[in-house]
């Protein structure tokens, strides 16, 4: 890794701004389907939601109306209409899901009930974990579900906000499907998607994807380009099944840095250019994200209730992270003499070259019937109307350090193991008129490790596990023209911090300081106007209250956290246009 200290320049106040550009994303232009008629499917209407299911909820089949969790789940057919084709893109259907720092050119980031996602722990792919620091394509992903909360019990260590879990497409019976896209000033996509399947009982089948994209949005100085290749194939055994997938994708780009602060002043958003891009030097090179990934699935079933199911994945991810970084105002000699966090008054800033080249993350997850991590999930009806769910997971948490470069003098190698055991309990009620209600509480967990820098006294060494704590009341409705849910929440989350002066050596201690405090509201439904009408609508409301608490330094309690909005807002519709079949018209 390479960080340079390069040039210092001046740029108007109408050019910086803490506000990141919105894009204009268009819809995509055309979609060709080339299918015979005799197996061309036939026009359908579906409600999103009614019998949706989350497959790591870790409570097996119970489709979603009747799950005492909130979820999102959009399909390949709703993220295609919206043209969506990064994580990023999410955010535009669910009101508690916002952006972090969605940075152009760089991988997705964002955030769940006001809390950032962590990419090394919070995505998985067909339930196992993977590691979402790369550009991860949604062209050959049959769904993407959202599990919103706290997720201890489904994922072991995780952020409180929520868990990403991407499903991979299988192959199914004679699918040709082929896609040209443009959005934003000049991004063009072209996909396909091939399936057939073959023998003669049909036993084996094989499906390929593949995509590519000439990136042009709506920042300038940010062109590039995306290409994916995946193919997936299965064979059934008897009464089992193997199934084999592999993913290749590649994305380079420039990235899109954020604005700062003028001084002690946030500049007014109406004098700002949202289209300008500060890494725009001739120097300036893209970030490079390359990312493989390969899994094998057997399930087999032993009897009526009980089934054997081995599941392996490899991920292999490497990046070039390189960007003209504006941050800041430094002396040639590297000092700061007043604005360093932040451009001066005047729009004065500092260049920085960070260059980091070929990093690389490997992440390698199995799932048997017998394993290291253990969990145990049920549910009991104890009438016909209620249901107990309760979860306990125990996980052991294992990291290490090795120094790579020579010279650290004062720098060691760490080791470090904490474990937990994490509850998770729910009871839910059928209210009648496909109407349920539940309460639930549950814990999750995180690990963190003091950054091995000299200035820290516990350099290197991990802090106390910090538990996550989330109590919900929810209620859902799943009817024939509209289905919807309403959720009460509140999570606690403890916070870590800095103490001491922090400006030399062994001067700072990492320390756990107080609680994150997230209580909410939020509401989503979506329906038809009227049993198989051409419009269709969607809303979202998200009412939050993110507050510090409990921390040492008195200033720090009752702040809100940053880029996390009080509310938020989604509201979308449709109309299909009976005299063009296919034709949808959306906003």
């Amino acid at each position: 890794m390479k960080l340079r200290h390069l040039l210092t320049r001046a740029v108007s106040p109408t050019a910086a701004s803490s506000v990141v550009a919105l894009a204009a994303v268009c819809a995509p232009v055309a979609s060709a389907l080339a299918q015979s008629a005799a197996q061309a499917p036939s026009q359908s209407v579906t409600v999103t939601g009614r019998q949706d299911r989350v497959s790591v909820s870790g409570f097996g089949e119970a489709p979603l109306s009747r799950s005492p969790v909130q979820a999102q789940v959009v399909n390949a057919e709703s993220l295609a209409d919206a043209g969506v084709s990064t994580l990023m893109g999410l955010t535009r259907f669910d009101a508690s899901l916002g952006d972090a720092y969605n940075a152009e050119g760089y991988w997705s980031n964002f955030t769940a009930r006001g809390f950032v996602l962590d990419n090394r722990s919070n995505y998985r792919r067909d339930g196992l974990p993977i590691n979402a620091e790369t550009a991860l394509p949604l062209d050959n992903k049959e769904r993407v579900e959202v599990l919103k909360g706290v997720s201890g019990i489904q994922a072991g260590q995780s952020a409180p906000g929520g868990l990403v879990n991407l499903v991979v497409k299988r192959p199914v019976d004679h699918l040709r499907r082929a896609t040209v896209e443009w959005q934003q000033n000049g991004t063009v996509a072209a996909s396909m998607d091939w399936s057939e399947r073959f023998g003669p009982e049909r036993q084996a089948g094989l499906r390929v994807n593949a995509a590519a994209t000439h990136l042009d949005p709506v920042y300038r100085d940010a062109k590039g380009q995306r290409r994916v290749v995946a193919l997936a194939a299965d064979t059934r055994l008897g009464r089992g099944v193997i199934e084999v997938e592999m993913e290749s994708a590649h994305q380079s780009q420039p990235s899109v840095p954020g604005f700062s602060l003028l001084g002690d002043t946030v500049p007014d958003a109406r004098r700002v250019d949202p289209r300008v891009n500060l890494n725009n030097q001739r120097w300036t090179q893209p970030v490079v994200l390359d990312g493989q990934t390969a899994s094998v699935r057997w399930q087999q079933p032993l009897n009526a209730q009980w089934r054997f199911m081995a599941h392996a994945l490899q991920q292999r991810l490497t990046s070039d992270d390189r960007t003209a970084f504006p941050f800041g105002v430094f002396e040639p000699d590297y000092s700061c003499p007043q604005w360093c966090d932040r451009f001066a008054s005047d729009g004065t800033f500092s260049y920085w070259e960070f260059i980091s080249n070929r990093e690389r993350r490997n992440t390698r997850a199995l799932d048997v019937s017998l394993r290291t991590e253990l969990y145990l999930r049920d549910k009991v009806r104890p009438n016909p109307w209620a249901e107990l769910w309760f979860g306990l997971r125990h996980t052991r948490l294992q990291r290490n350090t090795v120094l790579t470069s020579a010279g650290d003098e004062g720098l060691q190698p760490t080791h470090g193991t904490a474990s937990a055991t994490i509850p998770w309990l729910a009871f839910s009620h059928d209210l009648g008129r496909n109407t349920l209600g539940y309460l639930s509480w549950g814990e999750g967990l995180e690990t963190e490790v003091v950054p091995n820098q000299l200035r820290y006294t516990n350099r290197g060494q991990p802090l106390p596990a910090l538990k996550s704590r989330q109590a919900e009341v929810g209620l859902k409705h799943s009817g024939d023209t509209w289905s919807g849910s309403v959720a009460l929440f509140s999570i606690r989350r403890p916070q870590s911090a800095d103490q001491g002066a922090c400006d030399s050596l062994s001067s700072c201690t990492r320390v756990l300081d107080g609680s994150a405090i997230h209580k909410g509201v939020e509401l989503q439904a979506q329906g038809l106007i009227g049993v198989g009408g051409p419009w269709a609508w969607n809303a979202g409301v998200m009412l939050l209250n993110a507050r510090r608490a409990g921390s040492s330094d008195a200033a720090m309690n009752g702040l809100r956290p940053v880029n996390v909005p009080a509310q938020s807002l989604r509201l979308g519709g449709s109309y299909r246009v009976a005299a063009m079949h296919g034709l949808e018209l959306g906003a």
